[in-house]
């Protein structure tokens, strides 16, 4: 066993220690127990890299953690990953890649080896992300926690305090309500498609491969994340907000809502989840709501003056997903604080391999690519949100 590795174990029977310390603090938070499991989650991490190095992999030019910006060594970025695939790299670039690509396969498969295949580089995966999130993304509706390990778990806090009460000198101090905690094991599923790319896109300019490549992987992720998070079975693949199966508060719609309907749905939930709480719908549910007025004959909808096209009702905004299903003209709403009711593992990282001799590439002239992204996703805080189910929607 090296010295590295040594040090590894060492540190991780501290945070072990440590952990034992917080179990038994009653006034430990969330946060805090949260923090110190996902340390323990990246030390153990570290330990199957450094276990595999010890092991006696071969390993090309410098480590990972020595490659920095500058003359002599370069960032693996954008432009030397179009390089390397297109087979236009130097020798340099060609070790750089093949050193990320290594360090990539290790901490993504763990200690399961994989060939071959080159990730997408930081820079490339940031604009991905963003990509992502500019449109019709859960990640904009839910809390996005990126994880550095397969599986594990997370305690996340349930209820919402109290105020405290007041009391007479030397008088009773009455018991305020506790945080109660529950706990979600995960586990990252892996989700792959193959594309084609015409060699003649590849010859072209890399500002058109490149918005190729964001376009597809940004569309393809974005689409598969929003079904697994909002219809995941839940076995070996998230769990769906909105799957049948009664998690969270439930309620049925009536042939006709009303006014009275919808107030009741928005105090489903209690005080402390309404304050960051959402509607979410899809266009067809948005529909039907627009139609009804109070006693007044004012439509319930109010037009938030902040953003164009968006409304809000009850004073929380509505946010439009038309990912949500509308079956034999009935649909779904879902109210509440997201963020507390679900939360999505992301590792953060796209898998790519690319060949121009798989089946098809050869004799169509195209190199065939193929992306992997890998994610879970798990309801956690089941106060946090109602879902209404048989919503009218017009077809």
């Amino acid at each position: 066993m090296n010295k590295g590795l040594r040090n590894l174990y060492n540190l991780q029977r501290e945070l072990k220690a440590k952990a034992g310390d917080i179990l038994n603090n009653v006034d430990a938070t969330e946060e805090e127990i949260n923090s110190l499991y996902k340390e323990i989650e990246n030390i153990e991490a570290k330990i199957v890299l450094a276990k595999a190095i010890d092991d006696g992999e071969e390993s090309e030019g410098e480590p990972l953690a020595k490659i920095k910006n500058s003359e002599d060594k370069q960032e693996f970025n954008a432009k030397m990953f179009y390089n390397v695939i297109s087979g236009n790299a130097t020798p340099e670039e060609v070790k750089i890649a093949n050193t990320y690509k290594r360090e990539f396969r290790n901490k993504l498969q763990e200690s399961n080896k994989e060939d071959g295949g080159y990730t997408v580089p930081e820079d490339l995966t940031k604009e991905i992300i963003e990509s992502i999130k500019i449109e019709e993304s859960v990640r904009n509706l839910v809390r996005v926690e990126s994880t550095n390990t397969l599986s594990g778990q997370r305690i996340f806090k349930t209820g919402t305090p109290n105020m405290l009460y007041n009391t007479d000198e030397r008088g009773k101090i009455k018991e305020m309500n506790n945080p109660k905690y529950g706990v979600k094991p995960f586990k990252i599923a892996k989700f792959a498609g193959i594309m084609d790319i015409s060699n003649e896109l590849l010859d072209d300019s890399f500002i058109n491969f490149k918005s190729e490549m964001v376009d597809w992987l940004s569309d393809s992720a974005r689409n598969t994340e929003n079904d697994k998070i909002l219809y995941g079975t839940g076995t070996d693949e998230p769990e769906g907000l909105l799957l049948d199966e009664a998690y969270y508060k439930e309620m049925t719609a009536p042939a006709e809502i009303d006014v009275k309907f919808l107030r009741s749905i928005k105090n489903k939930i209690l005080q402390g989840y309404r304050d960051k709480a959402q509607w979410v719908m899809n266009t067809e549910a948005f529909e039907t709501l627009s139609n009804i007025e109070d006693k007044n004959g004012r439509g319930v909808l109010a037009e938030d003056p902040r953003k164009a096209d968006s409304y809000t009702l009850f004073g929380r905004p509505i946010v439009i997903y038309d990912t949500i299903k509308t079956e034999t003209g009935l649909t779904v709403i879902a109210f509440g604080d997201f963020k507390r009711a679900y939360r999505f593992f992301d590792r953060k990282a796209f898998d790519i391999k690319f060949s121009d001799i798989a089946a098809g590439a050869f004799e169509t002239d195209t190199v065939k690519v193929r992306g992997i992204a890998r994610f879970d996703g798990r309801r956690m805080d089941k106060e946090a949100l109602v879902i209404v189910r048989g919503v009218p929607a017009p077809l």
